[in-house]
């Protein structure tokens, strides 16, 4: 397929998983005035909104601490505090604009402080295998613990699914242990030792925990789910977005929460809240990093006509 041809489908295919989105909101809201929305938005509590924002800096603090893990398993040791800077700003674009915008931001930023190509490659490669089995780990446990209440003919799917996600966590720290590239057709994966793997597991759980825990914080405490059920429709609702490749996922996550998450709050009320949440966790730390990138891209620029200056000069 034609590359022209393959971006022109994939912006199709995120326009209409955005619309199908709108709909379902749209349906899910039917019958509210909006400015119920607005009220949902303007009664949450300041002490909510504070642990939304504590937890948000924990959350940037741990992505820091997993980019720092992958890129000396990458070949380069990087100190932690150099890592937070880029990390930050990498991070929350790849949030707002999507998996592959994003993704090219923070390949750019981790190549500027002299991480090779192919170094920054595997370094966003362990990223995403770590956060991918901690998804596995965490919705199979979810499964097994708190399964979701479905039809009698089928009650123990939840738990065979959740068995299996589990055995695919194990089956990766097998291949990790085995100390050999993994094979799958032409391709070759060099995977981190155990240990690295391990602590990049636990890094990434600890990570989709306190994402989670930034929009459980703003719920209503009546009626609202368990939290390792809500943790496992966070992640769903969080990996649909992504897959949409809308900025942010914006519309599929809002739609997935509404739709899958147990709640007895009103659902303007859970939208206002959804609402809010996307203020604090994404709009917010874009107002931040913009300019920090702005003033990075400068400071490079600089560096680099001093070095040509000098060049030239010897």
């Amino acid at each position: 397929m034609h590359k022209r041809t393959r971006k022109l489908l994939s912006i199709f295919i995120s326009l209409l998983l955005f619309l199908i989105a709108v709909w379902a909101i749209r349906k899910s809201v039917a019958g509210h005035h909006p400015r119920e929305i607005w009220r949902s938005i303007m009664d949450l509590p300041p002490s909510q909104i504070g642990w939304a924002l504590l937890l948000i800096i924990v959350n940037f603090l741990l992505v820091a601490a997993m980019d720092t893990i992958a890129a000396r398993f990458a070949g380069k040791n990087m100190s932690y505090f150099r890592m937070i800077l880029p990390s930050f700003i990498g991070i929350t674009f790849q949030y707002n604009a999507g998996f592959f915008g994003g993704g090219a931001m923070r390949f750019r930023l981790f190549s500027s402080l002299g991480l090779t190509a192919r170094q920054t490659g595997n370094m966003l490669l362990l990223f995403s295998l770590a956060f991918s089995v901690s998804f596995c780990l965490l919705t199979g446990l979810a499964l097994l613990v708190d399964p979701l209440e479905i039809s009698e003919q089928v009650s123990w799917l939840p738990e065979v699914a959740g068995a299996l996600l589990l055995a695919g966590c194990m089956l990766y720290f097998w291949l990790c242990a085995r100390k050999k590239p993994l094979r799958v057709l032409r391709w070759k994966l060099n995977l981190p030792h155990i240990r690295a793997s391990i602590l990049q597991v636990l890094l990434a759980t600890a990570d989709w925990v306190v994402e989670a825990g930034i929009l459980y914080v703003l719920l209503p405490s009546e009626g609202r789910a368990s939290f390792l059920i809500f943790v496992s429709v966070f992640m769903l609702a969080h990996n649909f977005g992504v897959l949409s490749n809308t900025p942010g996922g914006i519309g599929v996550f809002e739609a997935t929460i509404l739709n899958l998450l147990p709640s007895g709050s009103a659902p303007t009320k859970m939208l206002g809240i959804l609402l809010a949440y996307r203020g604090i966790y994404y709009v917010l730390p874009l107002l931040i990093a913009t300019p920090l990138l702005g003033e990075r891209i400068l400071a490079f620029r600089l560096a680099q006509k001093t070095k040509t200056g000098k060049e030239m000069m010897t």
